[in-house]
């Protein structure tokens, strides 16, 4: 698999704007925030969230 950039915030669909699989997440910039929210077929349901962010001191902060 090859290497996806993404630049700006906003929600990204799988299957749909992005391909299924396995990522690395990899930061460009000092701060970074990132929150995956795992929704079930219907997406009513959320089925597991993932939210975290690294502050300029490269602490990373799990919510």
């Amino acid at each position: 698999m090859g290497q996806k950039i993404i630049k700006d915030p906003g929600y990204y669909v799988v299957g749909t704007e992005i391909q299924a699989g396995n990522y690395v997440l990899s930061r460009t910039s000092d701060n970074i925030r990132v929150f995956v929210d795992i929704k079930d077929e219907t997406e009513t349901e959320s089925l597991q969230t993932i939210q975290w962010e690294i502050d300029e001191n490269g602490k990373k902060q799990s919510r």
